[in-house]
């Protein structure tokens, strides 16, 4: 669960796989993609970053990754944990402004689900800064790179909210396990990494295909 820290160790590395598929070597973009993603604790004072910030939402780069998958899984459930939407949002451990303590368990699920979020937001906005840089440098406009980036991004990382409804039922069989979607999404992400490799290599555009080769 999203309690676990082998979960979030897991959440966390497995992001490097996607990267490794993508031809990403994130640099400096690594760095600034994880300080535009904690914007999910805090607004930036950083126009820049908000900016990206919103952008990448615009775009449906920005989800609540996982944790959507753990929050449909206590909703949809047989009813062993009654857990309702509000868990999941802000601020419904504050009495009047102030922290009640009676609700922290309620303060620390939503902390934790944050963090979920953070290990996958951060780096999604290195890869859509990089897909940026590779459009920018092959001679298209910054909407059109932004355009591309967001299309690329959630093609080939993690996209939870693309799940099939079959498999989206599967992961509630207790037999099977609830994180069946990360497989589903290995699958997905690497046929639409060989597809985006065989457009950039068409191109014939010098900088899509060195980018496609590196797929």
């Amino acid at each position: 669960t999203i309690l676990s820290p082998k979960t979030h160790a897991r959440n966390m590395l497995g992001n490097p796989g996607f990267m490794v598929m993508s031809g990403h070597a994130f640099g400096g973009n690594l760095i600034e993609g994880f300080r535009t993603a904690f914007q999910i604790f805090r607004t930036s004072s950083n126009k820049q970053r908000q900016d990206m910030f919103e952008e990448m939402l615009k775009r449906g780069v920005i989800t609540s990754a996982r944790a959507d998958e753990m929050q449909s899984f206590f909703e949809e459930g047989v009813g062993v944990l009654d857990v309702h939407s509000d868990l999941f949002e802000n601020d419904i451990y504050k009495t009047n402004g102030k922290i009640d303590p009676k609700k922290w368990p309620r303060k620390a699920l939503d902390v934790m689900t944050k963090l979920y979020q953070l290990e996958d937001i951060g780096w999604k906005a290195a890869a859509f800064m990089t897909e940026m840089d590779i459009y920018t440098k092959a001679g298209y406009s910054r909407k059109e790179a932004m355009d591309f980036a967001g299309k690329h991004v959630r093609d080939t990382y993690p996209t939870y909210e693309l799940i099939n409804k079959a498999m989206q039922s599967i992961k509630l069989n207790p037999l099977i396990g609830d994180f069946v979607s990360f497989p589903a999404e290995v699958l997905r992400t690497s046929k639409n990494s060989l597809v985006i490799a065989g457009k950039q290599i068409l191109s014939g555009n010098p900088i899509l295909v060195r980018s496609g080769l590196t797929r």
